[in-house]
């Protein structure tokens, strides 16, 4: 009875240090156990000004990029070099808060300098700036842009280094220097690591959950709709609407 007892118990140690690797394995960071310095480095378009640090939240840590682009330039983001990644890896997720009057980008850039730029936008039930929200990229999923290549969803072979950007977004009313609602501000994320299946359904970067479309929601509330979503910087697409 004894010798079973302690099998068992040694078989359970087994499957939680398995457990534990496999998931410290899938984690790009979570900011607990290594100072973000040491593996993040911040860069910054021409003229913006910004930092980036790591704050405590609760019983852990979250990064922090804050910006300012009163004298300049558009985003501040948070670089990491990748050198191994899962065989099975088929996308990226993270946390993140952030104003919704700014646009918040995952880069994935491989080792030809091609950059896959994908915009983190929430969806239209989640717009709550003191609110976490999750968000995966899928490597199959084309960008929103690309900056020195082509689309290729095979990505995960080449990828060099990801970065978590940040865009505050221009008033469109005034002139180019004004910002809307200042020039300055912060995000914050969390939780990077990477997405070995798709068992459980995904809000992709470039889906939105919990959308009506313009011409339906014009049908029934009988007015001129126009809206933009969270973090977008442009408005939706409206047809036969006004």
């Amino acid at each position: 009875m004894v010798k079973l007892f302690v099998n068992i118990f040694f078989i359970g140690i087994f499957f939680i240090l398995v457990s534990c690797k496999t998931q410290t394995a899938n984690i790009i960071d979570d900011f607990e156990n290594t100072g973000i310095t040491e593996s993040w480095t911040f860069i910054n378009d021409s003229g913006t000004q910004g930092t980036l640090d790591y704050n405590k939240a609760g019983n852990g840590s979250i990064a922090c990029l804050s910006w300012n682009v009163a004298d300049g330039g558009r985003w501040v983001g948070a670089s990491k070099n990748i050198d191994t990644i899962p065989k099975n890896a088929n996308g990226i997720r993270l946390k993140i808060k952030c104003p919704g009057v700014s646009t918040a980008w995952l880069y994935l850039v491989d080792k030809n300098e091609s950059i896959y730029k994908y915009r983190l936008s929430r969806s239209l039930t989640d717009l709550d700036d003191t609110q976490w929200f999750s968000k995966t990229v899928s490597f199959n999923t084309e960008p929103d842009s690309i900056s020195n290549g082509s689309f290729s969803p095979d990505i995960a072979k080449t990828l060099k280094s990801i970065v978590v950007a940040i865009e505050p977004r221009m008033d469109p009313w005034f002139p180019k220097d004004r910002w809307f609602p200042q020039p300055k501000g912060d995000m914050w994320f969390d939780d990077v690591e990477w997405v070995t299946d798709y068992d459980e359904p995904l809000a992709l970067a470039n889906e939105q959950q919990n959308s009506i479309p313009a011409a339906k929601l014009w049908q029934h509330t009988g007015v001129c709709t126009h809206f933009e979503h969270g973090d977008l910087n442009q408005p939706d697409s409206i047809k036969a609407v006004g």
